[in-house]
């Protein structure tokens, strides 16, 4: 990898090279990990004069990944502000990442407003905009404009993603392989999981919070685990030497959390 980087840094030395050359040298070094190098060759080329949005968007990634987040900020503006497809590109999610904002006069929100009026939007650039500007609020404590765009971007998402049933198995199926758990036992129909889905910081924690409340059910909290019910769970864990002596899923240590997570997912293997 590192003598990838070597090479590629020799040729571009030497000679400039078309935008989408560098480009693609961009993205093989950050695939090859190599983010700092991958960055060198971005501000070369717009130091030298290159416009491309393209550029700037993918300086604006790697930068932020570096840390640098003022200078990925001024990269994903210039992208935004300079082609209508920066939103595809995640740009005002990445902006929004590089800082929390601490007042709605900030130009940002009104950069993401403008941008949602671009007649050519796609879904998917749509919804990158609406979160955009529903984390802004959020970071604000507009929490009544914060929900409107969420509740927004959770419509537009849910029209363009589609959910795959293989996929769904094949993750439950890698997870559950990672660790065996000899003591579960055989998938009882009496364990109806229930699911909280929705784009981050859309309230899916809050609301599973609220539901696992009741005395029947149980959620490891914070995790991407669906909820079980507390006497199933008791019932079927009693096995683990990680259950408490209390018998209270509420008391669950950090290993019988996990383990209550993986039977969730050994429960939905055929869902």
């Amino acid at each position: 990898m590192q003598a990838a980087a070597t090479v590629i840094r020799y040729l571009f030395e030497n000679a400039r090279q078309p935008t989408n050359i560098v480009i693609r040298a961009v993205e093989l070094l950050d695939d090859c990990g190599s983010k700092k190098e991958a960055a060198e060759l971005c501000e070369n080329e717009i130091a030298a004069g290159s416009t491309d949005p393209r550029l700037y968007a993918y300086a604006g990634t790697i930068e932020m990944q570096l840390g640098d987040f003022e200078r990925a900020r001024r990269r994903y503006l210039f992208a935004l502000e300079n082609d209508p497809r920066a939103a595809d590109w995640q740009c005002a999610n990445g902006l929004t990442a590089c800082q929390r904002y601490n007042e709605s006069s900030y130009s940002d929100f009104a950069s993401f407003q403008r941008c949602l009026q671009q007649p050519v939007l796609s879904a998917k650039a749509r919804a990158a905009l609406l979160f955009a500007l529903g984390k802004a609020h959020d970071d604000v404590a507009e929490f009544e404009q914060a929900t409107g765009y969420f509740r927004q971007t959770n419509a537009a998402v849910s029209g363009v993603t589609e959910w795959s049933r293989k996929n769904w198995r094949r993750a439950v199926e890698a997870r559950l392989d990672s660790k065996p758990m000899p003591y579960l036992g055989e998938r009882e129909d009496d364990c109806v999981p229930v699911f909280v889905i929705g784009v981050p910081r859309s309230g899916t924690t809050l609301v599973a919070e609220l539901l696992a409340r009741h005395p029947e059910r149980h959620w490891p909290s914070g995790s991407a685990y669906p909820i079980l019910g507390s006497r199933w769970i008791e019932k079927t864990m009693r096995r683990s030497s990680a259950w408490p002596a209390s018998g209270k899923p509420a008391s669950l240590s950090t290993r019988a959390r996990s383990d209550v997570g993986r039977l969730a997912l050994h429960t939905c293997r055929n869902c």
